[in-house]
């Protein structure tokens, strides 16, 4: 909606800057009935409430019989980064809270105008309530009313131009509404915004008709729809209206034409009496001085108090009004004809008529092709859609428009498929936000579709957060395969990375600290499946951790040894005969046998050569005995052994060397494999 001095009065009658007396629709009637129901309730204002932790309501812009109306700042679209996040909010007042007759109304006119899709008729973007908040989610203008303008323009009225450009507008979007199968019924000059930007919106479908001629004749009669009791404003209504005769097209086109009087002479065409009264008074509108006779005749033709002698259609009216009655394919037909029959003479009559006849042909060719492309299904038009690139903008969007509904329809169908994949655990989201992007950018200004991103993006997110919390309890508790809760951190990571293909697993220090301890504890260990587990894990998990950088090292020096020990001992664990990976096994225990060889080097006392005997031996049980190292280590061991026995002979401890000296042999022997 507007800014106070507009949205307001185009939507409250008593706010309205039209001097002359506003009478009350019938709708405002019902309202009052509604209201003296309950008077027990103040209105109250919300200013400041934030509504379904959504839509903080900043300022109230307007209020109405029943509702007040407030400038709002969409929270979800502000999160977005989405430019425009402010929206109207029409909230039921207090009192009418309880009334299910006020929120039928509001519903009623939620359900009106989202069927209407037009650049020139306010779009309304979602109904909804929150506790006893019950509200309309709007579109926000920034403008003022007709009444204003009108009021601004006194005492002669618009200039005819100016006039004529608002009137067109208004016409387009009356129109679109009748080929939906839609009137107003209360069309006036408070339900009339234009924007700054020059734009008029039609408001206010609360009590807008369904046209009779489009009902399903086998659907059962909704008495609430079809009975004449439809809200109007007495001074805009045509005689039918007044009477209670149901809505037709004929009813707005006599409120637009009072409207259209209005503007070009700011005086109402009747004096504001109400079409019946005006009859009976035999009152007659004048003609504006600025229009033609032609112009004035289809004027007042539209404002006949007989329904039979009013004009049919409203493009009749606006393109009588702008002196343009007939279609180019009307044009191009009559200079045929008098081309024809004006005295051309030869050759040169005949290649004009022929000129214009392939022109007209070529014209009537590409019309028929437009009407195709309007006629088809929507989705097969969007096979088409690729082809239009190069055709004028204004046929490419008037076509979108036309099927709007469809392509929207189409979309929601495939994002849905794409949120329920049958073949993944998981919604597919990549491909639910590719298309949600490919429609919006055909109808950016879709607040269905922006609040349809966020819904999926908020799903989206929910769903990471989960995967990634568990991930992150298997990484605290060391478990990098298969889990008791049957996960492991390579499912879980394709998970993650098939919802969002940039996601990368961000490990705590905790974590950190965790696989480090682990990494250790397997090397000391010598155990190389947990190694290989190790290896594996650290390259997809903690390969971009500062901390775990020479670890990663040292693991792609010992993967492929690893492997094959790792393989080796599987196999052996099953029961099946494997042949011992020597080179492998070499690599994997270099740094243990370059430590007992330095640690051997530097003993000076045979209890520190036990020592390093009594770690070789545990370790020489899970190797073969002719496991090179393992050998080279003995012969070593022996020959420390002997230079001991010989310093202890020296020092006259015979028995303690020949215990020593039988250590030797002993170690010499088990080399001669």
């Amino acid at each position: 909606m507007s800014k106070k001095e507009s949205s307001t009065k185009a939507t409250d009658p008593k706010n309205s800057t039209n001097t002359d007396k506003v009478e009350p629709t019938t709708s405002d009637k019902t309202q009052i009935a509604i209201k003296s129901k309950k008077k027990d309730k103040p209105s109250i204002s919300l200013e400041g409430k934030c509504i379904k932790g959504r839509y903080q309501l900043e300022n109230k812009i307007g209020s109405g019989g029943m509702s007040d109306i407030y400038r709002a700042k969409d929270l979800f679209l502000e999160k977005a980064g989405i430019k425009d996040v402010y929206v109207a909010i029409k909230v039921l007042q207090q009192q009418f809270v309880d009334q299910p007759e006020a929120l039928q109304l509001l519903l009623k006119e939620a359900d009106k105008t989202r069927q209407l899709s037009h650049p020139n008729i306010i779009r309304v973007y979602d109904v909804d309530s929150d506790e006893d908040t019950h509200f309309l989610v709007m579109e926000y203008l920034d403008g003022e009313t007709l009444d204003q303008i009108i009021k601004r323009s006194k005492p002669k009225g618009l200039k005819l131009d100016g006039a004529i450009k608002l009137l067109s507008q208004m016409s387009d979007a009356l129109r679109y509404a009748h080929k939906a199968g839609i009137i107003h019924t209360d069309l006036k000059p408070a339900n009339i915004i234009l924007t700054r930007d020059g734009h008029i919106k039609l408001l206010d479908f609360g009590v807008a008709r369904v046209l009779q001629m489009n009902h399903d004749k086998y659907a059962a009669e909704n008495q609430n729809l079809t009975a004449p009791n439809g809200g109007y404003t007495p001074a805009y209504a045509s005689p039918e209206l007044l009477a209670g005769n149901m809505p037709s097209v004929e009813d707005d086109i006599f409120s637009f034409a009072c409207v259209a009087y209005e503007l070009l002479t700011s005086k109402h065409p009747f004096e504001r009496l109400p079409a019946d009264k005006a009859l009976k008074e035999k009152k007659v509108a004048q003609k504006p001085k600025h229009l033609s006779f032609a112009q004035w005749k289809a004027l007042n033709k539209a404002l006949s108090f007989d329904k039979k002698l009013r004009t049919p259609k409203i493009e009749l009216l606006t393109q009588a009004l702008t002196n343009n009655p007939w279609p180019k394919t009307a044009i191009a037909a009559s200079i045929v004809t008098v081309l024809a029959a004006g005295g051309w003479y030869g050759f040169q009559q005949q290649t004009v008529i022929e000129n214009t006849q392939q022109s007209l042909a070529e014209l009537q060719l590409h019309q028929d092709r437009i009407n195709n492309l309007e006629a088809m299904p929507s989705e097969q038009f969007l096979l088409q859609l690729p082809k239009l690139e190069k055709s004028s903008p204004f046929e490419r969007e008037g076509l979108l428009r036309s099927h709007r509904s469809g392509i929207l329809s189409a979309y929601e169908k495939r994002v849905d498929i794409a949120l329920n994949d049958r073949e993944h655990e998981y919604p597919n989201y990549p491909v639910a936000e590719k298309l949600l992007i490919e429609v919006s950018e055909l109808y950016p200004d879709s607040h269905t579709l922006a609040k349809q991103a966020i819904n999926i993006q908020r799903g989206k997110q929910a769903t990471l957060e989960a995967l990634s919390g568990r991930l992150h309890s298997l990484l605290r508790k060391a478990q990098y395969s298969i889990s008791i809760e049957n996960d492991d951190v390579y499912k879980l990571l394709d998970e993650l990375r098939y919802i969002e293909s940039t996601y990368n697993p961000r490990p705590t220090v905790a974590e950190v600290n965790t696989y480090k301890s682990e990494f250790n504890a397997a090397i000391k260990e010598h155990n190389a499946p947990r190694l290989e587990e190790l290896i594996n894990v650290g390259a997809i998990i903690f390969n971009k951790t500062e901390d775990t950088q020479e670890l990663l090292a040292v693991g792609k020096q010992l993967k492929e040894a690893v492997n094959k020990l790792a393989t080796y001992q599987a196999e052996t664990s099953e029961g099946n005969e494997a042949t011992y990976p020597y080179q492998a096994a070499t690599v994997f225990y270099r740094d243990s046998f370059d430590g007992f060889n330095q640690r051997l080097e530097g003993s000076r006392t045979v209890a520190r050569v036990d020592d390093i005997f009594n770690e070789m031996e545990t370790l020489s049980k899970e190797l073969p005995s002719d496991f090179s190292p393992l050998i080279d280590l003995r012969k070593k061991m022996a020959n420390k052994y002997l230079s001991l026995a010989d310093e202890l002979l020296k020092k006259r401890r015979v028995r303690t060397a020949n215990k020593v000296m039988r250590r030797a042999n002993n170690l010499i022997i088990s080399t001669n494999i």
